[in-house]
């Protein structure tokens, strides 16, 4: 749920306190060689988008309740299985250090930290954003516009305006692993195989969807040579220059398409113009707010505690994933990253969403 910026924030801060830690485990040491690449710090960075990949991909614009079909049925539980096979080939590698086998396992860890990060912001993100109570297109729509605007205003402050923004500087395209495919530049061939594979493992009619099958002389199915998910870096530049833009002219125009419900709105959504957000979003008087699912317990934090909170788990969440991999056990993800992203609580999904405190926001 956090944008594209806060969640490259995230997984930075937390490759850099491992940096900084001056006692850590020889996980912790291994982890942090990992990201010294820049392709594997690529890698990660790109894991750290997460499910919301496929709110990139233009044939899947139709929103449910929250973002498009297979990224809301990730972020709200399906995501662990997921998890779990991408964990499970990583395991199978014997050199889990080689080229193509250390991206993927960074691809893992970028991954992770995005839904440690989407379970801790998101409840916060919700109740001062709010969401749909009916299935009214109207009202779906409304609600994913002020959650994108929410996440948006967090980006800008994140990006220009927190003290430490110039150290984790963003750059988009540090985030977008490509090669060259003859003429076209296309995702990172062993991120693609590691994306696809898992998924065609997990989710075959998901997999399906994403693919223009290619049969080899025996008949069978094999992985495709065409897959949607190799211009998803390109699809993810082009929404984000849109979002981005400053031309009046061209946000007239997104507004239209907006009014008339003429494109998905993570495309035509627009960044607050002029670096601008809404400093009562951050919450850093401390207000108390709810669980938006009804968790019980309140609280008081603010974006930085959640941030900090966020890394927290993330670095814990990598050291047991790491553990298992030199112990070659297979490790119980029920005890890592058993939640559900929406509500942060593994008994609790987006139906169960009911408190909410909205601030109104516009681009």
């Amino acid at each position: 749920m956090p944008g594209i910026v806060t969640h490259s924030r995230v997984l930075k801060e937390s490759i850099s306190l491992l940096s900084r830690r001056e006692k850590k485990s020889y996980l912790l040491r291994s982890i942090e060689a990992l990201f010294l690449s820049p392709d594997h710090y690529a890698a990660g960075l790109y894991g750290s988008i997460g499910p919301n990949i496929f709110d990139y991909i233009p044939p899947w614009g139709n929103p449910v309740l929250n973002g498009t079909t297979i990224s809301f049925f990730l972020h709200d539980g399906g995501f662990t299985r997921l998890l779990q096979t991408m964990v499970n080939k990583i395991h199978v590698y014997p050199d889990k250090n080689n080229e193509w086998a250390a991206a993927q396992r960074s691809y893992l860890y970028g991954f992770i930290s995005h839904i440690m990060t989407d379970s801790i912001f998101n409840p916060f993100i919700f109740y001062y954003s709010g969401f749909p109570n009916s299935t009214s297109k109207k009202e779906i729509n409304y609600y994913r516009e002020q959650n994108l605007l929410f996440k948006y205003n967090l980006d800008n402050y994140f990006q220009y305006h927190d003290e430490r923004s110039k150290e984790f500087l963003f750059k988009l395209d540090d985030m977008l692993p490509r090669q060259k495919y003859f003429s076209k530049t296309i995702l990172d061939h062993s991120l693609q195989t590691f994306i696809l594979e898992s998924i065609k493992i997990t989710y075959p009619d998901i997999y399906r969807k994403m693919i223009l099958p290619y049969k080899n002389k025996s008949g069978s199915e094999t992985l495709p040579s065409i897959s949607s998910l190799a211009i998803l870096p390109s699809c993810i530049r082009i929404a984000y220059r849109l979002k981005r833009t400053n031309s009046v002219r061209l946000a007239d125009f997104l507004r239209y398409l907006r009014r008339n419900n003429l494109l998905y709105s993570n495309f035509i959504i627009r960044y607050p113009m002029n670096k601008r957000y809404n400093k009562n979003i951050l919450n850093l008087h401390r207000e108390r707010w709810e669980n938006p699912a009804g968790k019980p317990g309140l609280h008081y934090e603010s974006i930085h505690n959640l941030l900090a909170l966020s890394c927290e788990k993330t670095i814990e969440a990598w050291e047991k994933i790491e553990s298992s991999l030199y112990t070659r056990k297979m490790p119980d993800l029920s005890d890592i990253v058993d939640i559900n992203t929406f509500t942060g609580d593994k008994k609790l999904a987006f139906r169960d969403l009911k408190i909410k405190n909205p601030i109104r926001l516009s681009s």
